[in-house]
């Protein structure tokens, strides 16, 4: 069977586009989630994509990402300290993103049902000229019940 030129192109075309839509980080998160459950009190360092689900409890939230990262690397001198911006996935679908600002003393934290999250750190700390891939980031979270409010 030979084919033409213009039916070859036509089908190629559908192949091309039934399967090449491109995805967001958060569904790319969302796709390859592993879930840990803990309890309050703990504390946990979360990976992008990596889901967090509180034992006796409907809250869980995913680590999407970080969507910005402009701290102050080590070893340089800034007028700023600067800010790290991250990416949390709700369970309604809904993100959230928290401000980590180098050397500020008061943490970023959000609400869970009878609970409440904290932001300890972002790591690793960015250094001179060394760029940080995604996948080394780490989320270290304190997750503590209401009453801690």
């Amino acid at each position: 069977m030979r084919l033409s030129f213009c039916a070859f192109l036509a089908i190629g075309v559908v192949l091309l586009g039934s399967g090449c839509t491109p995805k967001s980080a958060e569904a790319v998160a969302a796709a390859t989630a592993t879930t840990t459950t803990v309890g309050y009190d703990s504390t946990v360092d979360l990976a992008p994509g990596e889901s967090l689900q509180l034992e006796k409890s409907t809250s869980n939230f995913t680590f999407l990402g970080v969507a910005s990262d402009n701290r102050c690397p080590k070893g340089v001198n800034c007028i700023q300290a600067g800010a790290a911006v991250v990416r949390i996935g709700l369970p309604d679908g809904g993100v959230r993103e928290l401000t980590v600002r180098a050397g500020e003393k008061t943490l970023p934290r959000f609400s869970v049902k009878d609970g409440l999250v904290q932001l300890l750190a972002l790591n690793p700390y960015p250094e001179y000229e060394n760029n940080i891939p995604e996948q080394d980031y780490r989320l270290r979270l304190k997750i503590m019940p209401a009453a801690a409010q």
